[in-house]
């Protein structure tokens, strides 16, 4: 149950925040999964360790990012922006978790967070973005200052991961959305009398931009 005020009085009594159950989930961790975005000012306000992981390697920035939620990714960085680049047991740091376009957005307003952390197949948040035609999150990262030339484990740049981007590895809603930003209207209406469809318009929007961004 959700009762901030019972949250309030135990913490008041000298509640630890900090204490995790056997999964490894703290308080803050719960609050995260539930999206309570009360609790977790009140958990914050106390004893806390935004460093504490879960099973999974999980802290609560991870959580929040996972979630998608804009808000809870603020509050937690607001508390300690040094745990941006923390990263999970399979090398993800924030910037990859992001299950949203706002929580990438809300990572990026703090200029702690590192923008070029590989994850273990040597992939960046920009490489990760491309490779799943995600054209609103490549736009973001490039405009933050993300490296376009970087290269992963198997030295595939974003540029290439973009355009290796199979049917079915892409969902529609990734591109569509967002792929009025990567180029001019008339260049998608030129491209588009050749008679290619979004995801291959996509990829060719995508490419351009890392091109003219200094790949």
């Amino acid at each position: 149950n959700r009762r901030p005020e019972l949250v309030r009085t135990l913490l008041k009594c000298g509640a630890d925040g900090a204490v995790q159950d056997e999964a490894g989930d703290s308080p803050l961790h719960l609050a995260l999964v539930q999206g309570d975005l009360t609790i977790l000012a009140l958990l914050l306000e106390g004893p806390h360790n935004l460093l504490a992981a879960n099973s999974r390697g999980h802290n609560a920035l991870h959580i929040a990012a996972v979630r998608g939620d804009r808000e809870a990714v603020r509050a937690v960085l607001g508390r300690d922006p040094g745990v941006a680049n923390m990263v999970s047991r399979e090398g993800d740091s924030a910037l990859h978790l992001a299950a949203s376009l706002a929580s990438l957005q809300a990572l990026l307003e703090f200029p702690q967070a590192d923008l070029d952390i590989a994850d273990s197949r040597g992939r960046t948040a920009l490489q990760g973005a491309a490779s799943l035609l995600q054209t609103s999150r490549v736009v973001a990262l490039v405009r933050a200052g993300a490296s376009v030339g970087a290269q992963d484990l198997q030295g595939e740049s974003a540029a290439h991961l973009a355009l290796q981007a199979e049917p079915g590895q892409v969902e529609e809603e990734e591109y569509s959305g967002g792929l009025e930003e990567l180029a001019e209207p008339s260049l998608l209406e030129g491209l588009g009398r050749l008679g290619l469809d979004r995801r291959h318009l996509a990829q060719l929007a995508v490419v351009a931009l890392l091109l003219r961004s200094g790949f």
